[in-house]
């Protein structure tokens, strides 16, 4: 467990990056997360692998730090993966280039304190506490708790549980109403649809891509000579021709052999 001191640092933390970026200590994130890894120079690659417990890692190549993401997990679990190597990035920069392990990506969790850490920091950076508390004030008496668990998932773009888990946090619920809230993870579905929204945090999106950095360090490569003009093209063509739906030809997640651990802060 961290400690009341521990959490208020990475609390600072997170603002401060919040604050830096341009998002204030109020706005959601959500999948503009990728966003902050472009604009820290950081390779993303974002492909859907069969394994549940392999999340995402970060690793560094040539000096510069990689960040993979399944794809095949729920979407709001992929941009708290993203917030989480975000963290690493930032903080864990001398460790990086010794890292050869897959990152534990748990709600309350993980093996060390480094991992501990950095999902405290993702919870804070993409579900700020300001935010969240000025966001169930303005909601009108007519919306249940249950709809306050979904609209707040729809708003930060993160999953019902991490809302949940984020109001036990701040102390808006009790340990006992977070257990009840987290008994019936079908009835936020229901209620979605009741509401009328249409989007979703808890389906995966199969997403084949990577960054617009990997694409620009591929066209260095190009004009230093280090890849040839051939290279290029045929990294290119694979990219472009990966679809984005799982039902579309050759899009079947990839299956990972092997033993990575890791684990769900987001999704039970």
């Amino acid at each position: 467990m961290l400690t009341d001191d521990r959490v208020a640092e990475i609390r600072r933390k997170a603002d401060d990056k919040r604050s830096q970026l341009g998002f204030g200590i109020y706005a959601p994130i959500g999948a503009k997360v990728f966003n902050c890894l472009d604009r820290q120079g950081i390779l993303i690659l974002q492909f859907p692998v069969d394994d549940i417990g392999l999340a995402a890692f970060i690793g560094r190549r040539d000096g510069r730090n990689v960040v993979f993401i399944n794809t095949a997990l729920p979407r709001g679990k992929q941009h708290f993966a993203a917030a989480h190597e975000l963290y690493h990035a930032w903080f864990d920069d001398d460790a990086l280039s010794s890292w050869s392990s897959v990152c534990e990506i748990e709600y309350n969790g993980g093996s060390t304190l480094r991992e501990m850490q950095a999902n405290r920091f993702a919870a804070e950076y993409l579900v700020p506490r300001c935010g969240m508390r000025d966001y169930l004030e303005s909601l009108p008496a007519e919306f249940d708790s249950v709809d306050q668990m979904v609209l707040l998932s729809d708003y930060y773009e993160v999953p019902v549980k991490t809302i949940v888990l984020r109001l036990e946090e701040e102390s808006y619920i009790s340990a006992k109403d977070k257990d009840r809230l987290l008994l019936d993870p079908a009835i936020y579905a229901e209620r979605r649809g009741e509401l009328g929204l249409t989007g979703t945090m808890e389906e995966a999106t199969y997403h084949r891509s990577v960054s617009p950095v990997f694409r620009a360090v591929m066209r260095s490569n190009r004009v230093g000579g280090r890849i040839s003009s051939g290279k290029l093209e045929g990294l290119l063509d694979l990219l472009n021709s990966m679809p984005s739906d799982p039902n579309e030809g050759g899009s079947s997640p990839v299956s990972v052999g092997g033993t990575v651990h890791g684990g769900s802060r987001l999704c039970g």
